[in-house]
């Protein structure tokens, strides 16, 4: 009976094969990676997202407690890097002796955006409320830390051009808001550092907008 011959696998099949699997494997690992990146990019972005939604409701509740008139404007730029709200905690509108200064300010170093409080006199201090006897706001809070640098009075630009815009308008009433963030404000977008930009407009309940 003759035998069986056995072919054997030559070195050229063996690097072929060698080879296919290599690509194989180039192809699974980098459908991992970018995966993994893809991932990593949707998260940052909804933080973002998330972080800058709140900073806009921050500010809409208490730019509609804004009150003033045409000497004591609702909202005002005294402040190279922010905008001042003016707000009534005491439940006087006809004496604005008593009103609190709320200041959104952005410090261009930190890449910080942060809410102030205070007095009439410009003093970091926050009045009581005669009622509840407690401040209006806190004294001092972060509200982000993303915010990229630069600050802009006027509208949001496509593509923005700075971190912070704000611009006031009807007699001083109305306020446009846009905010430009990134996982690392000091750095330039990219897919592992999205940008996201969002913007709103708010009103006053001051009586010069009547």
């Amino acid at each position: 009976m003759p035998f069986l011959r056995r072919r054997s696998i030559t070195l050229i099949e063996l690097i072929i094969a060698s080879t296919l699997f290599a690509i194989m494997a180039l192809g699974f690992y980098s459908i991992d990676i970018f995966s993994r990146s893809q991932v990593l990019n949707t998260r940052r972005r909804a933080l973002l997202q998330d972080e800058l939604n709140r900073v806009l409701l921050h500010m809409g509740k208490y730019v509609q407690r804004g009150i003033g008139d045409r000497n004591n404007p609702a909202l005002s730029y005294t402040l190279p890097n922010g905008f001042v709200v003016r707000i009534d905690c005491g439940l006087t509108p006809a004496d604005y002796n008593d009103d609190t200064l709320v200041v959104y300010e952005l410090d261009n170093t930190n890449h910080t955006l942060s809410v102030l409080c205070r007095d009439n006199t410009g003093t970091n201090s926050c009045p009581q409320d005669p009622i509840s006897g407690r401040t209006c706001i806190p004294l001092e809070e972060k509200l982000s830390t993303h915010i990229v640098s630069g600050v802009i009075i006027g509208l949001m630009s496509d593509p923005p051009a700075a971190g912070f815009y704000y611009q006031k308008s009807d007699n001083d009433c109305r306020l446009d808001v846009g905010l430009v963030a990134r996982w690392n404000p000091s750095q330039a977008a990219g897919p592992d550092n999205p940008q996201v930009a969002v913007r709103s407009t708010f009103y006053a309940g001051c009586s010069s907008c009547n």
